[in-house]
């Protein structure tokens, strides 16, 4: 029972977060310089929290548990590794014990990794959420990871990091 309330609770605070990426990627950040191809790069490495909202390819490794939302329902998901596979009623893939890789292309999807060893690449438009100890280079600028949670958005001419609390 308590592993359950463990579990609602940790989903809940993904969510959150990622329903806080998804207001910030349609808003857009204040300050930013629009590109003209609206794409990005990004290359993340660490341990703790990287979550992601957006269109593109992404691929992403590591161990903990990995979360996978297709939001528009066009996304090719392809996940090889160790890990038990649950998808809720809101069509959320959970998938527990991961141990492996997930390689992502989408219009829009929504992609969580809690967990250690986290490798995380991705190639399109969107907002980034790394959380924890690691680094990052986003369009060629590098950067560590923050405690307390670093928001990366793809397509601009310059890295917009938002620290949040």
């Amino acid at each position: 029972m308590r592993e359950m309330k463990t579990t609602k609770k940790l989903a809940a605070i993904l969510f959150g977060v990622l329903a806080m990426m998804s207001v910030a990627a349609f808003a857009g950040p204040a300050g930013a310089v629009e590109s003209g191809d609206g794409t990005g790069v990004l290359h993340a490495e660490g341990h703790g929290t990287a979550a992601l909202h957006g269109g593109g390819s992404i691929e992403i490794s590591g161990s903990g548990r990995l979360y996978i939302i297709d939001v528009a329902g066009d996304a090719d998901i392809n996940v090889t590794g160790e890990g038990t596979l649950t998808e809720t009623d809101r069509g959320v893939m959970i998938y527990r014990g991961f141990d492996g890789t997930a390689s992502i292309t989408g219009s829009n999807v929504k992609v969580a990794l809690v967990g250690r060893n986290i490798v995380l690449d991705a190639r399109g438009t969107g907002v980034f959420y790394l959380r924890g100890e690691g680094t990052y280079t986003v369009n060629g600028h590098e950067g560590r990871w923050s405690p307390t949670g670093t928001r990366l958005s793809l397509g601009h001419d310059e890295v917009v990091v938002d620290y949040a609390a």
